[in-house]
């Protein structure tokens, strides 16, 4: 044996660094036999008890191909002739065992399908269709002698001996059966092994496209290359442990967060004490995230598995602060998952101390365990969801990472019906089909949303009055007139002056651009504009200023302005002294609400409205709005009772409730028909990857004026570099094409418009 394992380390690579097959075939079961033990319930949720079985034999042999001569000598930095892929030379190593009948089709399907979909390799290069000599196979003969694959068979026949004996990876119980086959006549039969094997892959894609979606094969299929892929990946990163966590119970979260258990609030105990799927309503700022941690407590005691949980928020820099906090409370490695995540976390490890080149190695690394799913609490955005269903490259390791997750939603109210629609559908198809358990949380909602989302809930939960009693911390105002009103610049300059912070809620970046540009003549240096047209670097700086000035955590605050377009994605943790704000859907004003006297601290203060808004009418509904500010007009100086806000809600949607609730469910069945529907394993989707992209996928351009200091940083580190490009969306891109052109050098593109750090772009 330790002449085989000689061989096998020294002598045969499967990476240009050296790694040999053998080493990185350990690696890859290793981490496939501890997705097993995060996710046991796979091979029940697809009735294939085999699972497991079909997943160990292809991780086996999936790289066991680049033992070709020509390979190797490719690996090594030689020019050569191979113009095969390994993972089709794997496939003849299938002859070496006696596989039963059944089990041929869903082996061959997991090796061959490990790199490239079912179409590039069955209907492209190896297309079945084609004749023999056409494909080659016969040069692979010639591409191992029988010493080395002599090595080979009593290798694998020892490590799978081992693996299926301590690993636990053969739950069927299948044993373990070499064919008789001599080495001669294995070498001369491999084209025809090859061709075999690939007959049978064809068969099981086909059957799976006859099939519905729903099918119990098409799930496996599902999961088994989702494995194969998610172990191949992870080991390839020389990661060797997939981590699980057991959630805090209440003892342990108040002794993290620093309060008694008895003072946790009884809606959190609720939550922590209910199994399913649930809807949860409290205050912004009131705890929901307690209350959530403590729901995935209860599931994990309930059955017994360390399930992973996925925390989702609309905005990215919610998800930074949320990122953080999470960290903090559960001490666990956190997937951040968004379009700027590497950069946030490049930042984040700069300002821990960490030289450049440190935090551009672990912001990499972190970013890759993130896109890799591995750690087990990830924060992330719906539309990182959404790939999932829109059959983008790996969309079944992210579909098997999915099943049987417990899913926290925070503020479900806050997107609009097309995309609330969608999401709501792939919500529905994860809880029927995929065994994930849902948390619906939000400070308030419609009852025509309410009454949607009860249909993917098992439960929703009592609504705590004596919480919601406690939140009476905003006095309505209402105040004629608009936001670039000079008596408004006023009334904010005079709040500044008491020393007070004050945050400008407006509806689009051109106002907010306007509002800072006139306030900084009458108030100077204590104004922070934030919107989302700056680079990340920018953005990042702004976020950081008005947190060390105004986060909850701090008992005196420096006076400043905050001009802001979506408040909500600025922290979780800001606390401002009053707002004055354009008008905006009720929904949109009580989360901008709920940035101000966040915890009820100072007593009741007032938050300002203003009656007319500046070009919103592509930003609102303009009959929301206007019914919005009618509502509160009725209330003008009232107290909110935030018990009322649901009743409130109920009354701006009234009468044109249908509208709202018959878009996110014609939404939600066309999704079904495009996406849900059309779900079939092996085949990533070109057309519906083009849709995500339309629908879901701001571009990002370097503004022209940045570019020489792009080309600097660009030299020193390319993450630094990219935090200097802007997001925009597509159809920004396209209204200022003319002003566009693309640099291949960099790969970007490069925008001729004005910029800089206090106004961002202007566009």
């Amino acid at each position: 044996m330790k002449s085989i394992s000689r061989e096998l380390n020294n002598n045969l690579w499967a990476k240009s660094t050296g790694e040999s097959i053998a080493e990185h075939t350990n690696k890859v079961i290793s981490i496939l036999s501890q997705l097993k033990k995060r996710s046991p319930y796979l091979s029940t949720l697809s009735n294939a008890p085999q699972l497991w079985y079909w997943a160990f034999w292809s991780c086996l042999l999936h790289d066991i191909g680049k033992a070709a001569g020509s390979f190797q000598s490719y690996l090594r930095g030689n020019q050569t002739h191979w113009h095969h892929r390994h993972e089709i030379f794997s496939l003849a190593f299938m002859n070496i065992f006696d596989f039963d009948k059944e089990d041929i089709p869903w082996i061959s399907a997991g090796i061959a399908s490990h790199h490239k979909d079912a179409k590039e390799i069955i209907e492209g290069r190896y297309s079945l269709l084609a004749e023999p000599e056409d494909l080659a196979l016969d040069e692979l003969k010639e591409e191992v002698n029988e010493e080395t694959v002599n090595d080979l068979i009593l290798w694998l026949e020892k490590t799978a001996k081992e693996w299926l004996k301590y690993k636990k990876l053969n739950e069927v119980d299948i044993p373990l059966k070499r064919s008789k086959i001599d080495i001669s006549d294995f070498i001369f039969r491999i084209p025809e092994t090859v061709s075999f094997t690939l007959r049978e892959y064809n068969k099981l894609v086909g059957e799976i496209e006859r099939e519905p979606y729903t099918s119990l094969k098409n799930i496996s299929s599902i999961f088994l290359r989702g494995l194969i892929v998610k172990a191949d990946h992870i080991a390839s990163a020389n990661i060797s442990v997939v981590e699980t966590i057991e959630f805090p119970d209440e003892k342990k979260l108040a002794a993290t967060i620093g309060i008694k258990k008895n003072d946790l609030r009884t809606y959190q105990r609720i939550a922590g004490s209910t199994t399913g799927s649930i809807i949860l309503s409290a205050p912004t700022g009131s705890g929901k995230t307690e209350a959530g941690l403590l729901w995935a407590h209860k599931q994990q005691q309930n059955t017994k598995v360390k399930h992973h949980l996925i925390y989702i928020l609309p905005y990215q820099a919610s998800l930074d602060a949320m990122y953080k906090r999470i960290k903090e409370i559960i001490g666990c490695e956190v997937a951040l998952i968004h379009g700027r995540s590497l950069q946030s976390i490049f930042r984040e490890l700069m300002d821990a101390g960490y030289t450049k080149r440190e935090s551009e190695i672990l912001a990499r690394r972190s970013n890759d365990l993130a896109r890799l799913y591995q750690p087990p609490v990830w924060c992330t955005t719906p539309y990182q969801l959404l790939r999932a269903a829109y059959r983008l490259p790996g969309y079944e390791a992210l579909w098997t990472s999915l099943a049987g997750a417990l899913i926290v939603i925070d503020e479900i109210h806050a997107y609009e019906p097309s995309r609330l629609g969608m999401f709501i559908a792939l919500l529905s198809e994860l809880r029927e089909r995929w065994s994930v358990t849902l948390c619906l949380m939000t400070a308030t909602m419609p009852s025509w949303l309410r009454k949607i989302l009860t249909s993917i809930a098992d439960i929703e939960l009592p609504v705590d009055e004596s919480v919601f009693k406690t939140f009476q911390r905003h006095k309505i105002t209402i105040i004629e007139g608009n936001i670039l009103d000079p008596e408004i610049h006023q009334l904010i300059k005079e709040e500044i002056s008491s020393g007070k912070t004050v945050l400008v809620g407006v509806n689009t970046v051109k106002t907010a651009q306007r509002v800072s540009e006139a306030l900084k003549k009458i108030i100077d240096d204590k104004i922070v504009l934030i919107h989302g047209r700056f680079t990340a670097r920018d953005r990042l700086n702004k976020e950081s200023l008005i947190l060390d000035k105004i986060k909850i955590s701090i008992k005196e605050f420096s006076p400043i302005v905050v001009i802001a377009t979506q408040v909500i994605e600025v922290s979780l943790n800001l606390d401002f002294d009053t707002i004055i704000t354009e008008p905006a859907p009720l929904e949109a004003l009580i989360q901008r609400f709920g940035r101000v006297n966040r915890q009820g601290k100072k007593g009741t203060v007032s938050v300002r409205i203003l009656t007319q808004s500046i070009d919103d009418e592509k930003v609102y509904d303009q009959d929301l709005v206007s019914k919005s500010v009618d509502i509160l007009k009725r209330n003008n100086n009232s107290i909110i009772n935030e018990l009322m806000i649901g009743k409130w809600l109920n009354d701006v949607y009234s009468g044109i409730e249908n509208k709202f609730a018959d878009s996110v469910l014609w939404h939600k069945e066309e999704f079904k028909k495009s996406c849900l529907y059309t779900l079939k394993a092996f085949n990533s989707n070109p057309e519906l990857a083009k849709k995500f992209d339309e629908l879901f996928d701001n571009t990002e351009v370097l503004p022209k004026s940045l570019s020489e200091e792009y080309k600097r940083l660009y030299e020193q580190s390319v993450i630094e570099a990219k935090s200097l490009l802007v997001p925009i969306s597509w159809k920004q891109f396209l209204r200022n094409k003319k002003f566009i052109y693309y640099n291949h050098k960099w790969s970007l593109w490069i925008i001729d418009k004005p910029y800089n750090c206090e106004t961002g772009l202007e566009i």
